[in-house]
């Protein structure tokens, strides 16, 4: 957030509310561990309770005291800052939701979307499909939840992405029309693109090579017009195999060629 301890703790004569503690020096995140998941079960039945104030005032004060705790210590426990921070999120989201304060909602609600989002990413990275699958479902939830469209059709494209990596081509192909319909209705040029070759991509994988064809010819048009060189030579690239693999090797050896 690029905001300090000291910035937030002054207004607190320097001393956290949940540990007591000077913020001015560094926790580890293994001491602020047991802290913070009590303040959470505190702030999460206030919550229920209608005491929203209060809760918002607890997770506010957590996320400060995230920014006490020694960065060379959050290594070790990056699924437990996970939860908190996800936790935190969910909370404040909950809580602004239930005044009104839309903007607010609508902000810690992004901040969640971007945690689950970017956490499915690593995970799939790592060859963690299925856990991946679970964030990216979850980033889905909160996007629509905000209207987020252009994170919806991320979260359809990320999902669809793990289908195809799993070999689950029709599950692939059901998600990537959902996206491909979004990224077309809010005008993304550049998504719209990529879903039609990822389209091409799962239509080849399924031996469907007119399909195949149809789609990534679509891509290559349309990331031409926008100039993305790199898309461009993908697609030709991806057409280069399609007639490779129906025996049109002339054509083949052209679109490589391009490529």
């Amino acid at each position: 957030t690029g905001l300090t301890s000291s910035k937030y703790c002054v207004k607190k004569n320097n001393v956290s509310l949940i540990t007591g503690e000077d913020c001015n020096g560094n926790l580890t995140a293994e001491a602020m561990t047991p802290f913070m998941s009590i303040a959470l079960l505190v702030a999460l039945f206030l919550l229920k309770s209608d005491r929203i104030q209060k809760a918002i005032e607890i997770c506010s004060e957590c996320l400060i005291l995230l920014t006490c705790t020694d960065q060379n210590s959050k290594d070790q426990f990056d699924s437990a800052l996970l939860q908190f921070y996800s936790d935190i999120y969910t909370i404040l989201f909950s809580a602004y939701r239930h005044i009104s304060d839309y903007i607010s909602a609508e902000r810690y609600g992004r901040k969640l979307f971007d945690l689950y989002r970017g956490y499915g990413i690593m995970l799939y990275k790592l060859g963690e499909s299925l856990k991946a699958k679970e964030y990216f479902e979850r980033a889905l939830v909160i996007t629509t939840k905000i209207g987020g469209r252009e994170g919806e059709a991320s979260c359809y494209g990320n999902l669809s992405t793990v289908f195809l990596s799993v070999g689950q081509y029709d599950k692939a192909e059901e998600y990537l029309q959902k996206a491909l319909v979004i990224t077309t209705e809010i005008g993304d040029r550049g998504g719209e693109a990529s879903c039609y070759g990822n389209l091409g991509t799962v239509f080849k994988s399924l031996g469907q090579y007119h399909k195949a064809e149809e789609y990534l010819q679509k891509a290559l048009v349309m990331k031409t017009e926008i100039g993305d060189r790199e898309g461009e030579a993908t697609s030709y690239g991806n057409l280069g195999t399609v007639f490779r693999s129906v025996g049109q090797y002339d054509k083949a050896e052209e679109y490589l060629q391009k490529a």
